[in-house]
């Protein structure tokens, strides 16, 4: 009796043994497995940042085409009409027409030099427009060709958005096995996994990098609730005078004229590019992430530079300082500018990390190298 209670006790202790020894094992392998996927999607991130500035390098070159080909086109008009005037002057027997330059020759010989200058005159202008005619076709093809290679770089672009999404559903899913007994991180491996879905279906870059976003809100929302903590903290300082200053702001600029606008309002309600969006209409509907709409801009003919002014707007990088707080990394922040004193410039601003985030959340901000901004 006594070796078989000890026999059982052996096994209780080996199997408590091997427990201890086996349960940081698995912690070990996911923080590694997890430490692997931080890796590639920050190789992922390069990329993606990579391929947009080969997108918006092609479309700028697409812009100057564009001008090259609308040149050209005025010049032919302006040549084609020199020649049918030509043409017409050398019928109609009056002043000045090239048949009075050949006919008030003093001479035959004269004449036939006359003649000779004449069709020389004729077929400069026939060549010149030949080459102009000739440039034109080059140009259009060179237009044609950076059109195809940003529509190829753009289905790169998605098919890595569509990594990213993968990524940090792995990244959410890897944290909800450590974790188990959270109820959060659960939730959230769930909705990473939803977005990772969606990203597989996305047939644009806009939807696959909207999904993308979200598998990746999914997969740091506790990172995120705690900047959007620090970012609440460092602007709302519960002043009604402060609020009431931002909502004169924007209506201030709410009712200024913004043209044609840019389209629909494609960003998720409540965030920064949204707000922005609302009150800036001329801005592009689908210009990306916050970091993002400095090129997106800049390819759509905005001047875009490093100097503030009431009404533009100002873009921050992710992970640079607005006034106190930083910028989510990989989405950044947009405001509009309401006012510049110097070194610093006020704007207003929205977004899910303020406790209104549709209202004006006022704020004075430093001028920085990294900021730029888009004027109207």
């Amino acid at each position: 009796m006594k070796k078989n209670l000890l026999s059982q006790c052996a096994i209780v202790l080996a199997t408590v043994t091997t427990m201890s020894v086996v349960a940081p094992a698995v912690s070990a392998d996911t923080a590694a497995d997890l430490n692997d996927v931080n890796t590639e999607i920050a190789a992922t991130k390069k990329k993606i940042a990579d391929s947009q500035k080969k997108i918006d390098a092609a479309t700028e070159l697409q812009m100057e085409k564009s001008q090259k080909i609308n040149d050209l086109k005025v010049q032919i008009s302006k040549r084609d009409g020199q020649l049918k005037k030509q043409a017409q002057s050398a019928q109609i027997n009056n002043s000045g027409s090239i048949l009075d330059f050949v006919t008030d020759s003093d001479s035959i010989s004269d004449a036939l030099g006359r003649t000779v200058t004449v069709a020389r005159v004729v077929h400069a202008n026939n060549q010149t427009m030949e080459q102009q005619k000739n440039d034109q076709e080059q140009v259009e093809k060179e237009q044609a060709d950076l059109t195809k290679s940003v529509k190829d770089e753009e289905k790169s672009k998605m098919s890595l958005y569509r990594d990213m999404a993968s990524l940090n559903a792995k990244e959410a899913k890897l944290a909800a096995q450590n974790d188990k007994e959270n109820a959060a991180k659960q939730e959230a491996a769930e909705k990473a996994a939803q977005a990772e879905k969606a990203a597989k279906k996305a047939k644009n870059t806009q939807d696959a990098s909207l999904a993308a976003d979200k598998a990746n809100a999914a997969a740091h929302s506790d990172t995120n609730k705690d900047n959007q903590q620090k970012q609440q903290a460092s602007v709302d300082n519960g002043s009604n005078a402060g609020n009431q200053t931002a909502q004169a702001a924007m209506q201030q600029v709410s009712t200024v004229s913004h043209g044609n606008g840019g389209g629909a309002n494609g960003y998720p309600y409540g965030e920064c590019t949204y707000f922005v969006k609302v009150h800036a209409p001329w801005v592009g509907g689908h210009w990306g992430n916050g970091q993002e709409w400095a090129g997106s801009a800049a390819a759509a003919g905005f001047r875009v530079d490093h100097s503030p002014s009431v009404g533009s707007v100002v873009v921050f990088p992710g992970g640079s300082n607005v006034g106190g707080w930083i910028a989510a990394p990989g989405y950044g922040h947009v405001a509009i500018v309401t006012a510049v004193n110097g070194n610093s410039f006020s704007i207003i601003q929205g977004g899910n990390g303020f406790s209104n985030p549709m209202g004006g959340n006022p704020q004075t901000v430093t001028l920085g190298s990294g900021m730029s901004f888009i004027h109207q």
